[in-house]
């Protein structure tokens, strides 16, 4: 209503559109959409670990200045990362009877990913996808064996990459953590603070438009660094409303496979608590959240 920049309404009506298009319960779909995360995790990830060593910054910690390689905002580079992490895991879980050279294929896919997630060192990305994975083990339909099984694998992994040094930047960024997310509660306080105290009846419920809310609770021009509140400050309660009900309506309508809309949904959730890609109309997210929608009318178990 108050802005002339519609990146993300454009984008999200084209995929609205193309969800209604698409064969509802159709297997083969759903499996190229995780053939295509799983390949661009994996290209990701290997230039990262190729290349990345030519792009160095200087991150802040407890001891000092650290090296912290990347040529792009490592939390939202992980977070596209971790799109493979999730839809490996998902595979694995729904098609437990695949062939062995595909399953050894996700699972690589995994650990090369994770790997490359836990050197960018991206806080928000690895929390997302440790509790993602967490509700994924409790909510599939699986023996409690097998869950015990992969439950063991992953802090197996995790404990490996501790003993190799690879998790020291990312700890060493925890207990750099004075408390306030990083310096993200900077903003999001004075933003919530000023949007509701200033605001009129129509912005509260409408929001103040895209350009005006990057100003809101700061005299410079600023990124809310958290989906939600820009959302809200953006498109106000209405828009808010309108986003948790995309985000909650994947889980409400499937009828099975209801564990791994749940991991797919609970990681895109999280992310956004330190992000902006929803709000920003980043297609990697997106076309993410259209396999959910897929993934959530599938009727098949497993096959």
């Amino acid at each position: 209503i108050f802005s002339a920049n519609c990146m993300l309404s454009y984008a999200l009506m084209c995929v609205m559109l193309i969800a209604r298009f698409i064969p509802k319960d159709n297997e083969t779909i759903l499996k190229s959409f995780i053939a295509v995360f799983v390949l661009v995790s994996l290209v990701l990830s290997f230039e990262f670990v190729l290349l990345g060593k030519r792009f160095v910054q200087s991150v802040a910690t407890q001891v000092g200045q650290l090296d912290r390689s990347g040529w792009t905002d490592p939390n939202y580079f992980g977070s596209i990362i971790g799109y493979g992490v999730v839809t490996s895991s998902i595979a694995l879980f729904k098609w437990q009877k695949m062939k062995k050279k595909y399953r050894w294929f996700l699972l690589g896919t995994i650990i090369v990913s994770l790997y490359t997630i836990l050197i960018t060192a991206s806080r928000g990305v690895f929390v997302a996808l440790a509790i993602s994975m967490f509700f994924l083990i409790l909510f599939s339909n699986i023996s409690k064996k097998r869950k015990l099984v992969y439950l063991g694998s992953g802090v197996f992994i995790v404990f490996l990459f501790y003993a190799l040094g690879v998790l020291d930047l990312l700890l060493l960024r925890f207990q750099s953590d004075a408390g306030d997310a990083g310096g993200r509660m900077q903003i999001w306080m004075p933003r919530l603070n000023s949007f509701f105290s200033d605001s009129n009846i129509f912005e509260l419920f409408f929001g103040v438009g895209t350009k005006q809310s990057l100003f809101v609770g700061t005299y410079k021009l600023l990124g809310s660094h958290n989906d939600y509140i820009a959302i809200v400050v953006r498109y106000g309660i209405v828009g808010l409303l309108s986003l948790l009900t995309l985000i909650l309506s994947p889980i409400i309508k499937a009828k099975r496979n209801k564990g791994c809309v749940i991991a797919a949904v609970v990681y895109i959730s999280v992310c956004m608590f330190s992000i902006e890609p929803f709000s920003a109309g980043q297609w990697s997210l997106l076309c993410f959240y259209l396999f959910i929608v897929i993934l959530s009318q599938l009727n098949h178990e497993e096959v």
